[in-house]
């Protein structure tokens, strides 16, 4: 796994996802609900709505395949935006 932002390998995914809620500024709010720590966050859900039968499941119906790539656009939208305001 690369580096992050913060010069360090995460131990997995997971560990990185915790790296973005702890930077100063973080990229994933605490205020606004978006990361936890205890798996009810908004990005900690997101992961979940994406995949909720596992990683390959089968194919999803044409709505809920539109309702997760619009969630995947607008949520990688402003996690871009933000890292492009405070990490560039």
């Amino acid at each position: 796994m690369a580096e992050n932002i913060t010069g360090n390998k995460p131990s997995d995914s997971h560990q990185a996802k915790i790296t973005l809620s702890q930077l100063n500024p973080p990229i994933f709010y605490k205020p606004l609900n978006e990361w936890l720590d205890n798996g009810t966050g908004y990005f900690e859900t997101f992961w979940k709505r994406l995949h909720p039968h596992g990683p390959h499941p089968g194919l999803s119906d044409e709505d809920d395949s539109i309702f997760r790539l619009h969630l995947v656009q607008i949520s990688t939208l402003e996690v871009l935006r933000r890292y492009d305001r405070n990490y560039q």
